[in-house]
């Protein structure tokens, strides 16, 4: 009677035992001991080969072992596609008999296939060939899209990437070839290609063909590699406007067009000038700006190297206000765009008007570009948070404050208090209360301090 007992209870738990072990499978890893045995068996099998190539030292790969790879999706997919090996590509004391075995052909395959991070994920077709790779921590369906994305000649990088270098792939294909390598981590090969679709397409456009906004999306993305004398740079600065609408987004072009104008010119020439300790030639190099560009952008390059000179290298309050004032008009800040980042931005500058300079005249100038800040963070289209509304309030209650219009100052601090009330923000209303300083000595190093929390 026992037993029969028994065996009702096993019949009964017998599906739960099984679901549980189902549930807890996730990706199965083959346990061969080289590679040429892997090899073998995915031939034999007419199957794909997945590698993670992981390092002792590397979390993301502890990761992607205790989040991903358990998958049961993942391990349903593997299972019935690809034979799946874990390959360390390091050594460690605690190694076990199977990762011992495997150093020759791990050293062999890290070398071959140029493995640069970790963790690193090599795809091979069942004859053994590299036609697909990827590297990162991923989530489930991040990394099932590498996974199919390896079995698709069409999403094969590898693959593709060999069929670009003979010439048998079209232009059409290539923007998004590159971004696949370059998230799959070859860096290199993404900006060959892209060197290629930009000297040998994009150049030989003009207008409408030009501007579309794949196009410009592809030229954001590679924006490093386009030079400043290149046709392309003439053909933005002289549809600026018309681009700015297009990808509905204020100030679009002259953003992308002065990082690369900094890229290029700017930055190379304050980096010389200081490691030389000499001062930059800004007149011949307001020349060389213009020559390659047009006075305008000569005149906003100048003015922003002169306010990051002034405030990095060879600090000088006053040349970077005058500076700081001439950048500001010349830009317009009705024309700045609408982002976070931005506002952000001017409200800095600003900020540091109030912190730095003495000049009634400025605080003045700062006033103005906190109240178009304050605008846009109003707007409720833009979605500003309460707290980065107070922050701009702020900014301009100090200003005021400095300035002497104390009552002004005082009613607009409470409203930023009312609005976000950080502690340092209360600081700043019982000191306008009380009449003391919001600014300079022991003060600024308490509130820099509270702003950090």
């Amino acid at each position: 009677m026992k037993r029969i007992r028994l065996f009702v209870t096993v019949l009964l738990f017998l599906p739960y035992s099984l679901l549980a072990q189902k549930e807890s499978m996730g990706i199965q890893w083959d346990k061969s001991e080289s590679w040429e045995q892997v090899r073998a068996k995915a031939k034999k099998e007419s199957k794909y080969i997945f590698v993670d190539c992981y390092a002792t030292w590397c979390g993301p790969c502890k990761e992607m072992d205790k989040e991903i790879f358990p998958s049961v999706k993942l391990g349903e997919y593997t299972d019935r596609y690809f034979i799946s090996v874990k390959v360390q590509i390091d050594t460690s004391k605690n190694d076990d008999l199977l990762i011992k075995a495997w150093y020759i052909d791990a050293k062999k395959i890290a070398n071959e296939n140029k493995i640069k991070g970790f963790p690193s994920y090599l795809f091979f077709n069942p004859e053994g060939k590299l036609v697909h790779r990827s590297v990162g921590s991923k989530d489930e369906n991040d990394f099932l899209k590498d996974l199919s994305d390896a079995l698709n000649p069409e999403t094969q990088v590898v693959s593709q990437y060999t069929l670009w270098q003979n010439k048998k792939i079209g232009y059409d294909k290539l923007p998004s070839l590159a971004s696949a390598l370059r998230k799959s981590g070859e860096v290199d090969l993404a900006n060959e290609i892209a060197i290629d679709y930009l000297e040998n397409h994009l150049s030989r456009l003009n207008g409408t063909d030009l501007f579309t906004i794949k196009h410009l999306e592809f030229l954001e993305n590679f924006r490093s590699l386009v030079t400043i004398d290149s046709h392309i740079i003439k053909m933005l600065m002289s549809h600026e406007s018309s681009i700015d609408s297009l990808m509905k987004t204020r100030g679009y072009t002259y953003d992308f067009l002065n990082g690369i104008i900094w890229t290029n010119v700017s930055n190379p020439v304050l980096n010389q000038a200081k490691t030389s300790k000499t001062i930059p030639d800004w007149v011949a190099l307001r020349k060389k700006i213009k020559t390659q560009t047009n006075k305008l952008y000569a005149e906003r390059a100048i003015v922003e190297m002169k306010t990051h000179w002034y405030e990095k290298v060879d600090t000088n309050w006053n040349l970077y206000f005058k500076s700081l004032m001439t950048y500001m008009e010349i830009m317009d800040i009705e024309r700045f765009n609408d982002s976070w980042f931005c506002t952000f931005g001017i409200n800095n500058q600003a900020w540091k008007v109030f912190e730095y300079s003495q000049k009634k005249k400025e605080f003045r100038k700062a006033i103005q570009w906190v109240d178009v800040i304050i605008q846009k963070a109003n707007d409720p289209t833009l979605n500003f948070t309460d707290e980065v509304r107070a922050i701009y309030m702020d900014t301009k209650a100090n200003l005021l404050y400095k300035l002497g219009l104390r009552k002004e100052a005082i009613a607009l601090e409470e409203e930023a208090v009312n609005l976000n009330a950080s502690v340092w923000r209360q600081t700043a209303l019982s000191k306008m209360k009380n009449g003391e300083r919001t600014w300079g000595g022991e003060y600024d190093t308490v509130m820099n301090k509270l702003r950090k929390k």
